[in-house]
């Protein structure tokens, strides 16, 4: 027996299963009462609705599953028996408004296929998959495409050696920032295109174990990476340039991106005749670019100024320095600063300003906004000269 137990929204008769999924319910429970009418649509009383499925026999596929169904906001599949699951393509695909899934018990040792599992979730924020076994899949196309919020997937403990087809594997994720594949054996992948396609905010890529042994499909695979500044493939090989298909693989992308490949011919078939740098500092964090000569460096020179992990020789247009630090460039005032027109520079309200747009002092402290637990005196008493922090009042007259 197998429970899933669901949040959805919406009144009236909703779907909670999709019509092509292969089987209906054996049970239905609404807001834990026993509804006998429900199969793969249901009469919904709330706006928000608490919903049981219970399958008395054995599940072999959760293909399309759930595809479709946007009403679903949280789904748990701690009481789901996947033992025998085999295919999981689209389970969730187009679930447009779910925002979390619970995998604590999942077992997917015998899933093969489980290509646009996640597709279009578009409001997913997080997902643990630490308990996912991979390691008889075949398919991850699409399987996280369009998850349009998530920034961060730690897919270190994924076992990817029989993997063959993962194009558009991340594509459209455009939160992501980081994403661990360190452990992917892409040995026998022969389909990467599209593998990144617009990661908007990718920054740092470490694919320096994948294996290109298998390869034929490679084209956009980091096409729109735009804020892509440190890529390694180091171990990239490819043998048979005739074979493979690499149209648009990094195109557009930043002219600042540091690449490490270390076969020649990979080098020059892939980039050409931009420099591949592979020094390991280059893909440390915390590394700075220098503007001036496109180097990878540990920190900005004295007189240069950091924005965005790049030194300048002045402040990029759009950008201000910092009063206290005149070596950050931000291009927006932060807490506790205002910008002085005159001078460009970000500087510091008074000390009980937590927003300001003039300078200030004890007498005309000039905020906007008060610092934390400090608030103005009473809506009749000039904010200038009054604050009050509990029942301490402090007053700046002369």
């Amino acid at each position: 027996m197998s429970e899933i137990h669901m949040i959805i929204q919406g009144q009236g008769n909703q779907s909670i299963l999709n019509d092509n999924f292969y089987t209906d319910p054996n049970e239905v429970y609404v807001n834990n009462i026993k509804n006998d009418t429900c199969k793969k649509y249901c009469e919904l009383p709330n706006d928000l609705n608490n919903i049981t499925l219970i399958f008395n026999e054995e599940i072999n596929s959760s293909e399309n599953m759930f595809n479709g169904l946007s009403n679903i906001i949280e789904i748990d599949l701690s009481f789901f028996d996947s033992s025998l699951v085999t295919n999981m393509d689209s389970m969730f695909k187009d679930c447009t408004n779910l925002q979390k899934i619970n995998f604590r018990k999942i077992n997917t040792t015998s899933v093969v296929d489980m290509s646009s599992l996640f597709n279009n979730c578009k409001n997913l924020i997080s997902i643990d998959l630490s308990n996912f076994d991979t390691h008889s899949v075949i398919r991850m196309d699409s399987m996280f495409s369009y998850c349009e919020k998530i920034e961060s997937i730690d897919l270190s403990s994924f076992n990817t050696s029989k993997v063959e087809i993962m194009f558009d594997l991340f594509a459209y994720c455009y939160s992501l920032v980081s994403v661990d594949v360190s452990s992917f054996d892409t040995s026998k992948v022969i389909s990467m295109q599209g593998l990144f396609y617009c990661c908007y905010r990718l920054k740092y890529l470490d694919l320096q174990n994948f294996d290109s042994s298998s390869l034929i499909y490679f084209s956009y695979a980091f096409g729109n990476c735009n804020s892509l500044i440190y890529l390694n493939l180091r171990n990239f090989k490819i043998i048979n340039t005739n074979d493979i298909q690499i149209a648009g693989t990094f195109e557009p992308i930043s002219s600042n991106i540091k690449y490490c490949i270390e076969d020649l011919d990979t080098k020059n078939f892939l980039i050409g005749d931009i420099n591949s740098n592979c020094s390991d500092i280059c893909f440390q964090e915390n590394i700075k670019i220098s503007n001036e000569d496109n180097i990878c460096i540990e920190s900005c020179d004295e007189n240069q100024f950091e924005y965005n992990k790049i030194c300048y020789t002045n402040c990029p247009n759009n950008t201000f320095q910092l009063f206290k630090n005149k070596y950050i460039c931000l291009n927006q005032v932060p807490e506790n600063y205002y910008l002085d027109e005159n001078d460009n520079l970000y500087k510091e309200c008074f000390y009980l300003c937590k927003k300001c747009n003039k300078p200030g002092n004890e007498t005309y402290n000039n905020c906007d906004e008060c610092i934390n637990d400090y608030t103005f005196i009473n809506p009749y008493i000039p904010k200038e000269y009054k604050i009050i922090k509990g029942s301490l009042i402090e007053l700046f007259f002369n």
